[in-house]
């Protein structure tokens, strides 16, 4: 029987984190659902972690050879056999609510070929190395092993793809947009943009996933709810990228055509990948621009953190001043505008104001309102207004990835009661 789901979870070296998503995907173990984990040339025991539940239909693949990132998510989606397909990276897990809601969504929607739905953020349980000169930037000892969720309304949404390429191009964040690893992919339209090269690719394959999928569809079906948790591990930032770049695309160009050229800013890998996926998919994509002027305030807004943490930012500061510099007039003068009226100095302070516990309170309260959320919504453009909530797992009793996750579906189930 050929299964409806395909559950893909593509790892390496990550075998302390890989049985946890094993368990959160087995939590949908079903006729119609297979799970596969694909071995890209592991070193640790993560093939003896899946061999534990081989005898409750994991399947084990291994590619013939080590790849790069992109091109073993390629590979392991090929291999899959289902209707749909998902993506789960080895330090994530889905939710119970996961295929409940999957399934509803498609006997909603039988036409649409892409759902995705919002996420939470876990910070792992693991040792932290203290001498690790990246981790205080990327990682906050302080939240390890708690769990943060954005507000939602629990709705399903059929949103229009266009606006949101847009968006993505404009190296902004929208957590309504599919990124391959938090989203459902008809195989149908998988194997038709595949047909020439596989759609994850770059250093950031899922925004390149993200670019191409919303450029081949005219809509999609968004959960405005959180199904999946995403793991953050304390070896991550600009230490995962550096060690990336090396290993994998030593023989591959990098950040050509870029205005700045530093491997330390996320903006820049972000733009280029999306380049090489306008490069790689030139009649999807070829007539869709980055918005530079959204490129150089994520830069600045990226250089500012960096500073916050106590990071020497005299040379990225000369960057952005030379890049900019070169840069059309009417691309200057709209950066230069954007950052004069956002007042740098004060805009540190509110937002250290607005994240101090009262205020996150008050405006609970204040948004828990309908006539308040719905003026909100219309001076933002119906644009839902999030706030998040920290759930500490050493209170609550959880202490790894899928009891967040299972943590997540209960509370979800909870807020739908209440509203």
């Amino acid at each position: 029987m050929t299964p409806r789901f395909s559950i893909i979870i593509p790892t390496r070296n990550r075998a302390h984190t890989l049985e946890f998503a094993i368990l959160s995907a087995l939590d949908h173990a079903a006729a119609d659902v297979e799970i596969v984990v694909s071995d890209n040339h592991s070193s640790d025991d993560s093939a003896a972690v899946v061999e534990r539940y081989a005898a409750r239909g994991v399947r084990y693949l291994k590619p013939p050879e080590s790849m790069t990132m992109p091109a073993h998510w390629n590979w392991a989606a090929a291999h899959a056999r289902g209707e749909w397909l998902t993506i789960l990276a080895d330090d994530d897990a889905l939710c119970p609510s996961y295929l409940p809601r999957l399934r509803a969504v498609l006997a909603e929607h039988p036409d649409v070929s892409v759902v995705t739905w919002l996420i939470g953020r876990y910070f792992h349980n693991v040792p932290l190395d203290e001498a690790n000169k990246f981790l205080r930037l990327y990682y906050d000892p302080a939240m390890r092993n708690k769990l943060e969720l954005h507000s939602f309304s629990a709705e399903t949404q059929r949103l229009t793809s266009r606006p949101r390429l847009d968006v993505v191009f404009a190296v902004g964040e929208d957590s309504t947009v599919p990124r391959g690893h938090n989203c459902a992919i008809r195989r149908a339209l998988l194997e038709k943009l595949s047909a020439e090269r596989g759609i994850f690719l770059g250093l950031c394959p899922d925004y390149a996933c993200s670019a191409i999928l919303l450029a081949a569809t005219e809509s999609y079906v968004f959960v405005d709810e959180p199904l999946q948790v995403f793991g953050s591990l304390p070896r991550g930032g600009a230490q995962t990228y550096a060690e990336q770049i090396a290993a994998d695309f030593k023989n591959v160009p990098l950040f050509d055509g870029l205005p700045m050229q530093s491997p330390v800013l996320v903006v820049n890998h972000i733009t280029d990948t999306l380049l090489k996926a306008r490069a790689a998919f030139p009649a999807l994509l070829g007539r869709i621009d980055v918005d530079w002027v959204g490129y150089f305030l994520r830069a600045r807004q990226e250089i500012g953190e960096l500073e916050e943490k106590g990071v020497d930012i005299t040379t990225l500061e000369h960057d952005l001043a030379r890049a900019l510099a070169s840069q059309p007039v009417d691309v200057r003068r709209r950066v230069h505008g954007t950052l004069r009226g956002r007042f740098p100095s004060l805009a540190r302070t509110l937002d250290k104001a607005r994240h101090h516990p009262v205020a996150k309170a008050l405006r609970r309260v204040l948004y828990a309102s309908p006539l308040v959320d719905s003026a909100i919504g219309a001076l933002r453009g119906n644009q839902p207004r999030r706030w998040l909530d920290t759930f500490d797992g050493n209170v609550l009793g959880f202490s790894n990835i899928h009891e967040a996750a299972r943590f997540t579906a209960r509370s979800a189930e909870t807020r739908r009661e209440r509203r």
